[in-house]
């Protein structure tokens, strides 16, 4: 028994909305040691009044950590830090001044690097007692390995050692040189989102027995 007739007619206008913005940095699948990445995208055209962004744990942005409605320029720094050793989706559509909305663009991931260690000891300036001091750091949650670095330069262009340690302190096994000297070390995390950023530098002077 139809076709039926034909509904009402309405008009409408159809949408002219800003350009779908592109990302540019952090690139796709950067480990990042910054836990307050600058987020960076082009400028869309024409008519832009804001973008909209989002950041989540997931490629579905089904519960962001950032939801934010109003960014006025392309690009966007969190204002807290985001979570360590973890892979983050990011997003961005542009909006014109009548409220017209782009596309979301491409997502793109990029992870946070481990944390670096916490420095135990030598405590900072300490003068050593033995050869064979140990150097001793915090646990990083999903530490593979550390990089034990000393120098007898802040910029370590020359270390003393550079080695790998599984766990999380080190015992020289011969002695250190040069004896009676003003050396500096520091430890970074490595592991499948690494490696970390290097700790804070300490100073300690060798021992000369």
């Amino acid at each position: 028994n139809g076709p039926s007739a034909w509904s009402e007619v309405r008009s409408f206008t159809s949408a002219n909305p800003p350009s779908i913005p592109s990302l540019l940095t952090p690139a796709s699948g950067a480990l990042v040691t910054d836990y307050t990445p600058r987020l960076d995208w082009n400028d869309s055209t024409p008519g832009l009044d804001h973008y909209e962004l989002q950041v989540a744990t997931n490629s579905t942005f089904t519960t962001p950590m950032i939801n934010e409605p109003n960014v006025a320029a392309s690009e966007f720094t969190p204002a807290s830090d985001l979570a360590a050793n973890t892979t983050h989706y990011w997003r961005v559509r542009a909006v014109n001044a009548i409220g017209q909305f782009s596309n979301w663009s491409a997502a793109r991931s990029f992870r946070t690097a481990l944390l670096p260690p916490t420095l135990v000891a030598p405590t900072n300036g300490e003068t050593l007692l033995t050869t064979r001091p140990t150097f001793d750091w915090g646990d990083v949650t999903g530490a593979i390995t550390y990089t034990l670095q000393i120098a007898n330069n802040t910029a370590f262009t020359t270390p003393v050692l550079n080695t790998g340690v599984t766990p999380s302190a080190y015992t020289l096994t011969t002695d250190l040189t040069p004896k009676g000297a003003l050396l500096y070390w520091r430890v970074r995390t490595n592991g499948a989102n690494g490696p970390s950023a290097w700790s804070e530098v300490r100073s300690f002077t060798s021992a000369n027995p």
